[in-house]
């Protein structure tokens, strides 16, 4: 037997960068939000561990972080089962929305559940530390300040729903691209998402298209690494030829997963 869950997007609405560490990661300050868009999950026990989908996806189960995540509860759990993980994607892939990320999440939540696991939140968000930034972001309420190098969450008080315009770019980004242009002498201190700049300089053409959004829509915020940006509220983005979503914050209750309102 299956199990359902939903997958949520992320919208980071600052990104601040504090430094470097001697590893070379970068330490950061952003506040996150969840929204209701969503990637499609079905989680069942299974005698091996597969990933299917309907779609033609970039990677397999081993190359996944489907597979970084079974590692690390695999360690807590060193008789874990096998798990058949089918996905439909709706997140755009290297868009800085936090797709890989909320289905490392997502998935954890799905062995916790399917296991009858008595796991709490911090617990999962130690597992969640060991996957990569953004992921133990998705084990707060649907909005928290990450830290240190995106591991580290403090929940903030929710907003209500909120609406953002979501625009999206045919640019898939490697954050770990973006991150190689990071100089640190040359951050703008005015800028809400830090990390904007050093995208516009790795990938050229999308230094045009934020320039063209932001001529027709104001302004226009870049998320995580790119390439995707957001507006405050409701704009007819279809009117212009782009693609986009209307999108909402979203919240988690204790002990459930993320639901559309």
């Amino acid at each position: 037997m299956s199990y359902p869950f939903l997958s949520p997007a992320k919208i980071n609405l600052d990104f601040k960068i504090l430094g470097r560490r001697e590893d070379g990661y970068h330490l950061i300050r952003s506040e996150m939000v969840a929204i209701n868009l969503f990637d499609e999950l079905e989680v069942a026990l299974s005698p091996t561990n597969c990933l299917l989908s309907l779609q033609p996806l970039p990677f397999d189960f081993n190359t996944s972080i489907f597979f970084k995540a079974y590692t690390q509860v695999k360690r807590k759990i060193p008789d874990l089962p096998c798990f058949q993980i089918k996905i439909k994607k709706s997140i755009p892939i290297g868009a800085g929305l936090g797709g890989g990320s909320s289905n490392a999440a997502t998935f954890i939540f799905a062995i916790r559940q399917l296991l009858n696991l008595d796991w709490t939140d911090n617990e999962m968000i130690e597992i969640a530390k060991g996957i990569g930034a953004d992921v133990p972001f998705f084990f707060s309420y649907g909005r928290a300040l990450a830290e240190g190098i995106g591991t580290e969450i403090t929940p903030l008080p929710l907003l209500g729903k909120k609406n953002f315009t979501l625009l999206f770019d045919a640019i898939s980004i490697a954050t770990p691209l973006v991150y190689r242009h990071v100089d640190l002498e040359q951050l703008d201190e005015t800028a809400r998402n830090q990390l904007e700049k050093f995208a516009a300089i790795a990938y050229p053409a999308y230094a045009q298209t934020l320039k063209e959004w932001k001529h027709l829509f104001g302004e226009v915020t870049m998320t995580g690494s790119g390439s995707a940006a957001f507006v405050e509220g409701i704009i007819p983005f279809k009117l212009y030829g782009i693609r986009g979503f209307h999108s909402h914050t979203i919240e988690r209750r204790p002990n459930e997963w993320y639901h559309p309102c």
